[in-house]
């Protein structure tokens, strides 16, 4: 998996390319852990590239958006698959965060 970063004001996007399963739920995880400790408490992840999400993902990217919600910030998610989008919504997950169709989108819900 490969994460990259671009920060647009106060807001930070976080795109992750390829799999986020069980080998590599962890590194982003860290990642965005370190983000919030670091103050960065406007968060879009672009889910664009990712190929797939199992469940350890799935929690990663919830136990992130309560640490961002503890710390008054913001989370939003965008680009998600057909397949991702059906998965949240399988697993109940659609209505638990802010999901976005674009970055410009979320840009506009986080500002």
């Amino acid at each position: 998996m490969d994460i990259a970063e671009e920060h647009v004001a106060n807001i930070t996007i976080v795109e992750v390319k390829g799999p986020l399963n069980s080998n590599t739920a962890k590194k982003l995880g860290d990642r965005l852990s370190s983000l919030i400790e670091e103050g960065r408490t406007r968060l879009i992840i672009d889910l664009e590239h990712v190929s797939y999400i199992s469940s350890v993902g799935l929690r990663v990217l919830m136990v992130a958006d309560q640490l961002v919600e503890k710390a008054n910030g913001k989370l939003a998610l965008c680009k998600l698959s057909a397949e991702t989008q059906a998965l949240f919504e399988l697993a109940d997950f659609a209505d638990l965060f802010e999901i976005c169709s674009s970055r410009e989108q979320g840009l506009i819900k986080l500002a």
